[in-house]
């Protein structure tokens, strides 16, 4: 049967508009990939991929990415631009574990099915140790059951206490192992905390890489260990450091800081 021009049209429109996503978003995700391969590696077993692609491992775990993702999007938000350790822009490592978490979530079974045994009410998470557990998603209050099937944790208090404990002793009771999140969630909530942390102190919009100081005479330089220096005078950058990964992010930093405080000293 032919298809109307009308059905033809409405098919397309149903298909990802892959052509309308930003190049720069592909590149920035490349960007971040990139470097993680660079860093732990690219195993035959990963199909190609990275190391999220091994079964079993902490890298496979979606939440692991999770936290990482929002990790750097809050650095970001805070006003640090670039991760100190790669040089890539925080936005960049975001993409990639946005990527990944693409790529895991199917495969992990982390999106909840219609008649999922053990859905939780929102705002509520599944964790591990040595037994199962429901944990806020805050980590300040939790539920479980001690060695004699008792419930413990400030849960109790909800309202719903009771359809959350049955829902432990069902879970306990079923032949299902709890390796599939081990302490996944507990790792990322201390990320979070760590991050929340992070925020409310205040940041050094001059902060360097490890290894390297800042300088001044007559205008801004950064100088490593072994002397090695970079600056700009007259618009052009000098020195050595031009060869180093980050050189991007120290030269960004440069420029504003001889912005700001163009004699050594902020400008009142």
């Amino acid at each position: 049967m032919t298809k109307s021009a009308e059905e033809i049209n409405a098919e397309k429109a149903s298909k990802p508009r892959v052509d309308i996503v930003p190049p720069e978003l592909m590149l920035a995700a490349g960007r971040g990939l990139g470097y993680g391969v660079q860093k732990h590696g690219q195993p035959p077993g990963a199909d190609g991929y990275g190391t999220w692609r091994i079964a079993g491992t902490e890298q496979a775990e979606p939440l692991t990415h999770y936290a990482c993702l929002l990790r750097h999007l809050l650095l970001w938000r805070a006003g640090e631009k670039f991760d100190p350790e790669s040089g890539l822009s925080h936005l960049d490592h975001a993409a990639a574990q946005l990527a990944i978490l693409l790529d895991l979530v199917p495969r992990a079974g982390e999106v909840p099915e219609p008649g999922d045994p053990w859905a939780l009410p929102d705002g509520l998470w599944w964790g591990f140790r040595r037994g199962w557990q429901i944990e806020s998603a805050d980590g300040c209050s939790s539920l479980w059951l001690n060695d004699a099937g008792r419930p413990v944790g400030y849960l109790l208090l909800r309202d719903d206490s009771e359809h959350l404990i049955d829902l432990l002793r069902r879970r306990r009771n079923a032949a299902e192992p709890g390796g599939q999140y081990r302490e996944a969630m507990f790792r990322s909530v201390a990320t979070l905390q760590e991050v929340k942390r992070a925020l409310a102190e205040p940041t050094d919009p001059w902060a360097l890489p490890d290894g390297l100081e800042w300088g001044f005479r007559r205008v801004w330089y950064v100088q490593n260990d072994s002397s090695e220096c970079l600056w700009i005078e007259a618009g052009k950058v000098c020195g050595q450091l031009q060869k180093r990964p980050d050189a991007e992010h120290l030269i960004d930093l440069l420029r504003r800081r001889s912005e700001v405080e163009p004699k050594g000293q902020v400008v009142k």
